[in-house]
């Protein structure tokens, strides 16, 4: 196979599995892909690998072997093995190892091991644990938070963006191509008369969009005596037309690319002096509210009618996406995808993003219990070239399910001190390894701490020990968690001068300088921005940045808060580490977390926007996912202390906001 214009790899080989291998230009192999280059070849991209036919379970290593199961209705997820199940509707969700679970409704969550669970309701979360599941069952299922997809049946139509569209007096608001005809109002109806023998009269007006929004354009013509009309949208190229040469409506979608397009009506050819047509009801209005549709051009876009949206995307380049306009989803919370496949003529969609991969490629009402591992939107792609798919709805509700409200679960923390800085344990010794805490739970934990002298030359010897019993509360109120703790000797032997266990929870550094704009400096200001008053003032010219620079990490998640003062037009939104954060449209206060995928420095920007900005801060998240525990210790200088605890958490989680 030869390289495809414009890619330096191509594909070496194709595996037993049905996994493609690539090659580089420059003969390295195997050679590091991503999505578009295997769908460039023509092949199926799932899993984070590169197929030759359709992946499936088949192509995965041996799974759920030796899973031991006495009991009913029980889910084995793929690839999990020598595992034993006791009880009735219980879970064993991705690679999970060597675990028990005795009981009913009880979850061993992905990538497990060495776990049990016994109860009703208990939920595991970290290997090397016990849990003790101690809630009740209720009658019926579980239940559902309220609707999170606006405009989930895509039948929302916006206002029209014409001026006198329906020509009610006159020709106001348009404008005509005097060169090349003449122009007049008609009982209600624009004329247009061909004068010229070059070019095409016509009339237009520019018309206000939001980039990257769907526009229906719809318009009457009555052909007169003319042969050929044509109702245009351009910016910068023609975003969308259509044409007639008989009486007849015209109606068809474009893509915003920009903050406005011009839209032209045309008598649409040349010569033929003194032909005539009309148009009436000229209209351009915003379909598919609260969606936006990446990346579209001629050949991969999406229709939405007012009742489906029809998804065409028929090449493997660009890689377009219809996807809420905000993250819907958040880390860790259960959620109910449903999604109504109205028709299928060929190709596959599917939702593979923070960890959920669902593929659609039949008609039918499809549900889909998912749970991301980050904040994400609700994004559709192909799974498949030549895709023409149609949806009839696409609905998320939060599942408040069989979650573990009330449970215990018994750990080992462990680690090394050789000196007198506060240090971690983590979780079976395993750096940065820690108990997530879950949001909205409050935990309270009792934890016996030994510590043991192993080396060294600080005044002690081999042999110096110390324990303690910690005891504590742990809150997590929507993601910011709190710490309350006590400890207190129990017993020592030696000398265990500085020898101590803290809770202390690390904490991370303002990133921004000058963030409340006291002065007007530290920040690269673009010819759209200034800072003046104590904010930062975007004059809705461009859609330009201002930005600053810091060290920023890879695959560290950063909190961003900041201050929409005013907004006059336009939108605001936040990049950093390469991701761009959500679209405020409103005045406020708000603030996010992003994960950074590349170096790239802070950015504010938006869709020309026009208004003002305060009270900028970026602070690192730590521990890393935001809602974790460790116990941190303290050693003694020039001594090596051996670290061991056994603790015991007490949990009640709760769907109400703490």
């Amino acid at each position: 196979m030869n390289f495809k214009i414009g890619f330096l790899i191509k594909p070496n080989e194709i595996l037993e599995n049905n996994e493609i291998t690539f090659i580089s230009s420059s003969g390295v192999k195997p050679a590091t892909y991503t999505e578009s280059d295997c769908l460039a070849y023509g092949f199926i991209y799932n899993d984070s690998k590169c197929w030759s036919v359709q992946n499936s379970t088949s192509f995965l290593p041996p799974d759920n072997q030796n899973i031991l199961e006495a009991g009913a209705n029980n889910i084995i997820g793929v690839q999990s093995s020598d595992c034993s199940i006791i009880g009735i509707n219980n879970e064993l969700r991705f690679n999970d190892k060597n675990s028990l679970i005795v009981g009913d409704r009880n979850v061993i969550n992905d990538d497990i091991n060495n776990t049990i669970v016994s109860g009703t309701k208990g939920d595991a979360t970290a290997t090397n644990s016990i849990v003790l599941g101690g809630n009740t069952i209720l009658a019926g299922t579980s239940p559902l938070g309220n609707e999170l997809v606006l405009n989930g049946d895509f039948s929302e139509v916006g206002s029209d963006e014409v001026t006198n569209g329906d020509f009610a007096t006159d020709l106001s608001g348009w404008s005509g191509a005097t060169t090349r005809g003449s122009y007049a109002w008609d009982n209600g109806k624009a004329k247009i008369t061909n004068d010229n023998t070059s070019g095409y009269p016509n009339l237009s007006q520019s018309v206000t969009t939001v980039s990257g929004k769907v526009y229906k354009v719809n318009a009457t013509v009555e052909i007169g005596t003319s042969t050929l009309t044509e109702v245009r949208a351009y910016s910068g190229g023609i975003l969308g037309s259509q044409q007639l040469s008989t009486d007849g409506q015209i109606e068809f979608y474009i893509t915003a690319v920009g903050s406005s397009f011009t839209l032209h009506l045309y008598l649409f050819e040349a010569g033929n002096t003194g032909n005539y047509c009309f148009f009436d009801n000229v209209s351009v209005k915003e379909v598919g509210q609260d969606w936006d549709v990446a990346n579209s051009d001629a050949n991969n876009y999406v229709v939405f009618n007012g009742s489906t949206a029809r998804l065409k995307f028929l090449n493997t380049s660009p890689i377009t996406e219809l996807r809420t306009n905000n993250n819907i989803l958040q880390a860790g919370k259960t959620y109910k995808l449903t999604v109504d496949v109205a028709s299928v003529t060929s190709g596959s969609i599917k939702f593979n993003t923070a960890g959920v991969n669902v593929t659609f490629n039949t008609v039918g009402i499809f549900t889909n219990t998912i749970i991301p591992n980050s904040n994400t939107r609700v994004v559709f792609y192909r799974a498949s070239s030549n895709v023409d798919l149609t949806l009839n709805s696409v609905s998320v509700k939060e599942v408040f399910p069989y979650i573990a409200p009330r449970q215990s679960i018994k750990l080992m923390y462990g680690g090394t001190t050789t000196n007198d800085t506060s240090t971690p344990l983590y979780l079976n010794t395993i750096v940065d390894k820690y108990l997530n805490i879950p949001i909205n739970t409050a935990m309270s934990f009792n934890a016996d701490i030994l510590a043991l002298r192993v080396g060294g030359t600080a005044a002690g010897d081999n042999g110096d020990f110390a324990s303690w019993i910690e005891r504590g509360v742990i809150i997590n109120k929507n993601g910011v968690i709190s710490v309350s703790t006590t400890n207190t000797p129990v017993v020592s032997s030696g000398t265990t001068t500085g020898w101590i266990p803290s809770s202390a929870i690390p904490t991370s550094s303002e990133l921004v300088t000058n963030g409340d704009f006291a002065t007007d400096s530290n920040w690269n200001k673009n010819r759209n921005w200034t800072i003046s008053g104590g904010v930062a003032i975007a004059d809705g010219s461009s859609s330009n940045d201002m930005n600053q620079s810091f060290t920023i990490v890879v695959g560290t998640i950063y909190k961003v808060t900041y201050t929409v003062v005013s907004l006059n037009s336009g939108s605001f939104n936040f990049s950093l580490g390469g991701v761009v954060g959500n679209t405020i449209t409103s005045i406020g206060t708000y603030s996010e977390e992003i994960t950074a995928i590349s170096t790239d420095r802070l950015r504010m920007r938006g869709a020309s926007p026009n208004g003002t900005i305060d009270n900028v801060s970026v602070k690192e998240v730590i521990p890393p996912t935001g809602s974790t525990y460790n116990i941190n210790v303290v050693g003694a200088v020039n001594t090596t202390i051996e670290w061991a605890s056994t603790i015991n958490f007490t949990q009640i989680k709760t769907n109400i906001t703490l």
